[in-house]
């Protein structure tokens, strides 16, 4: 038998690093004790995170009302236009009857050139604007089309935000990487500990 002095060591090391800076607020095991992968270790608590997911989650809803009425707007006025259309094509097609009816009557000589005059300006008047309305019709759906594409963006650079602050959140709550023995926890309630360190092995 031959006596040696030495120190037991694990086949496999796996460290504890705080994945996110904050006060110790609760610790779940003591060293010595076996863990199974993904039990909690120690939680973290860090108020400036929990402010800023409280503040995007905020910017989210504002986001969307925004949204929201955006759509509610661009439905309307969709509809104002459709209804200023319709009225100007019943115009249209009462000045369009009278058009054709004069302009047999101003062949015949029944009616002054001039009077046929007034009625043709008439007609093409209410035919031009028509066909303006319908072009400003196509050019306001497509500006619409584009404001609430941006917002639809702009809501969803938020919501990605957002998930990241939550991720970070989680991260607050130290696991275990893998079953094992928890050999060394440097950490007590209250302590401050910053992003990256050495909290255990």
């Amino acid at each position: 038998y031959v006596n040696i002095t030495g120190i037991m060591a694990p086949g496999d090391s796996l460290y504890l690093d705080a994945l996110e800076g904050g006060q110790v607020k609760e610790i779940y095991i003591d060293v010595g004790d076996t863990v199974k992968e993904g039990a909690p270790i120690l939680a973290l608590e860090n108020t400036d995170l929990e402010m800023d997911e409280l503040l995007k989650k905020a910017r989210i809803i504002e986001k969307e009302f925004e949204l929201q009425r955006a759509r509610v707007n661009c439905s309307k006025l969709r509809h104002d236009l459709k209804e200023e259309l319709l009225d100007l094509e019943f115009r249209l097609t009462q000045f369009k009857k009278d058009y054709h009816r004069n302009r047999n009557l101003a062949k015949s000589k029944y009616i002054a050139a001039d009077e046929f005059e007034d009625i043709e300006d008439t007609f093409h008047y209410w035919k031009k604007k028509r066909a303006i309305l319908i072009e400003a019709m196509a050019i306001e759906d497509n500006l619409n089309d584009k404001t609430i594409k941006q917002i639809e963006a702009g809501l969803e650079l938020l919501k990605t935000d957002f998930k990241k602050t939550r991720k970070r959140l989680k991260d607050l709550l130290l696991t275990a990487p893998a079953t094992g023995l928890l050999t060394s926890l440097d950490a007590s309630v209250g302590e401050t500990k910053n992003k990256g360190a050495r909290i255990g092995q």
